[in-house]
């Protein structure tokens, strides 16, 4: 019978092919038992299975009726001819990889044959096979034909073998037409390629099987490099390929000896990660230790720019000072007059706040004058007349409470009271007054405290007592308390302004009396330069009731404008007696 086989791009099987003939270096494990072979070395492997004898392919070994054994110690030649399109086969003993290589990811198979096929046209095959209880009678490589003369290489992955362990092989001798044909297979061997300890890039990478991928580890004193993986592959040649697994980089202080990183030796630095080599130390700079990230200054000699530790030291330039380990310039209104001053010397007569001459921060005068003093002219002078300041560090003072400088917010040459006829509207920043004139209907006397502010005229009232700013407009209502009225009888009340008005007002009557009670007019009109009263009749007719009860109602006045305000009786109670009962008028304020 005849098998096909996958195509060469979907085998991942490693076999080697050796023509037999000729003497090579004995393979690993061979020097045990004296027994030579002609397979080369192949370092750093897991053997699963190594033909070097009958014995050693176990009991489980199945001979057709075309394979014989040759017998001889030490050489494994099974030999197999054919004269017709029927197989001869060879099942191995099982081969166990989970126990011995359990992340195994590939398995390479070598094999050792030669050919004696005498037909013309090079009739006969060779062909391995897997057997499995998932993958039965599995081809894992092209068939091998006498005229292959030089080794084929395929991979095949234990993944194929869907998990089982153990597994067998099988090797099928096969004429492909009825014509003779024979092969001698001298070895054969089963192992798993290793890839050893290594490392790249400062970084170290652990043991691995062909075609696993191993993650390494960054080296002692280094940190993975931006954009790194650090994932390599186990080659079929036993060497990791790192392709873009990146690596690491040496930490600041550190710097890369061959795929380690070692400490910055004394007096030099390094002072950001990367493989860069570490630097000498800047100029008049030192560093003591080994592994530094910069370098200290000697005594006497600071960095001008503290923040790049990679520039030389120096004396400080005069318009500065030493401040710690940097130089620093002198503030407003100071200068040096030597290198590398300790302190800067304020100019002309500045001083700061207590009259010290020299600052080592502090502007001179200005943001350090105290409280109650103010900058002005080079030094620190007290706050003029009724002002203050908030805190130390003024240019200016704040007016106190109801004064001003003018129309100015703040001062420095003294402050004043509100003007007659104006009043303090409020603070702005910082506490500084402001005068504003009266509003409208409202004066004030200069004896009377601004920020109370300016009091209405007599007849006015302002809507909100609380906003200082309103103008006081016309009080207006009833200018009695209290009214009595019997059966049969009728009386007045009277409606006031307060002052005279620039434009007609009309006032509605509203009330909600009795049947028999008649309130007359329901409106009233004042006009500008009429009389600023107006009356108002209730009339009580007789019902011939006797000793009825006493009857209330109320008044109440209301304007459409807002030209009138408050100030009067604006709501009215009314009380109706019968014969000789007294009726009572009570008045509520609006």
């Amino acid at each position: 019978m005849s098998h096909g086989y996958l195509p060469p791009l979907l085998l991942l099987l490693m076999v080697t092919l050796v023509r037999a003939g000729g003497s090579r270096p004995p393979a690993p494990g061979d020097e045990d038992d004296n027994c030579t072979g002609t397979f080369p070395a192949v370092p750093n492997t897991i053997r699963l299975l190594d033909t070097r004898s009958y014995t050693d392919l176990g009991r489980t070994l199945f001979l057709a009726s075309r394979w014989n054994d040759s017998g001889v110690p030490c050489a494994l030649v099974l030999h197999a001819c054919t004269t017709t399109t029927e197989e001869a086969v060879l099942r191995t003993q099982p081969i166990r990889f989970g126990g011995v290589a359990p992340e195994a990811v590939e398995i390479t198979i070598e094999i050792e044959f030669s050919f004696n096929d005498s037909s013309p046209g090079c009739v006969g095959s060779l062909q391995f096979f897997t057997d499995t209880s998932t993958a039965p009678d599995m081809a894992i490589m092209p068939p091998i034909t006498c005229g292959d003369t030089s080794p084929q290489t395929r991979y095949f992955p234990v993944s194929n073998l869907g998990g089982t362990d153990p597994f067998f092989l099988i090797l099928r001798a096969l004429a492909n037409m009825d014509a003779a044909f024979c092969v001698d297979v001298t070895r054969f061997r089963v192992h798993v390629q290793q890839c050893v300890e290594d490392e790249n890039e400062q970084a170290s990478y652990g043991e691995g099987l062909s075609g696993q991928t191993v993650t390494g580890v960054c080296v002692a004193n280094s940190e993975v490099s931006a954009g790194s993986s650090l994932n390599a592959t186990c080659g079929r040649d036993g060497l990791y390929d790192f392709g873009s697994a990146g690596g690491c980089e040496c930490v600041a202080g550190y710097q890369p000896d061959g795929d380690e990183c070692q400490a910055c030796l004394a007096n030099t630095f390094k002072p950001s990660p990367g493989n860069d080599n570490c630097m000498p130390c800047p100029a008049n700079s030192t560093a003591a230790s080994t592994g530094s990230v910069e370098c200290a200054c000697v005594p006497n000699y600071v960095r001008s720019n503290s923040g790049d530790v990679t520039t030389a030291c120096d004396v400080c330039a005069m318009g500065s000072f030493r401040d710690g380990a940097s130089c620093v310039t002198c503030p407003a209104g100071s200068s040096t007059t030597t290198l590398d001053a300790a302190e800067c010397d304020c100019d002309g007569d500045s001083t700061t706040s207590g009259g010290s001459r020299t600052t080592t921060g502090d502007p001179c005068g200005g943001s350090d004058c105290s409280s109650g003093f103010f900058f002005i002219n080079g030094r620190c002078e007290p706050c003029p007349y009724q002002s203050d300041t908030s805190g130390t560090g003024a240019t200016e003072c704040v007016c106190n409470s109801g004064y001003v400088d003018g129309t100015a917010t703040t001062t420095t040459t003294g402050c004043t009271v509100c003007a007659e006829d104006f009043y303090q509207t409020g603070t702005a920043g910082g506490g500084q007054a402001m005068c504003s004139a009266c509003p409208a209907n409202s004066q004030r006397d200069i004896a009377l405290p601004a920020a109370d502010g300016c009091p209405c005229n007599s007849g006015f009232d302002r809507a909100d007592e609380t906003d200082l700013s309103l103008g006081c407009i016309v009080q207006y209502g009833f200018t009695s308390q209290e009214l009595t009225v019997a059966e049969s009888a009728s009386d007045v009340l009277t409606v006031e302004l307060g002052a005279s008005i620039a434009q007609t007002v009309t006032i509605t009557v509203q009330e909600d009396s009795p049947i028999g009670v008649a309130v007359v007019p329901s409106t009233l009109t004042f006009m500008p330069g009429n009389p600023i009263m107006q009356t108002i009749t209730i009339t009580v007719d007789d019902d011939d009731v006797a000793l009825e009860p006493d009857v209330s109602f109320s008044l109440s006045l209301q304007t459409s404008g807002a030209i009138l305000g408050g100030g009067r009786f604006g709501t009215v109670q009314v009380t109706v007696t019968d014969d000789d009962d007294t009726v009572t008028v009570g008045f509520i304020s609006s």
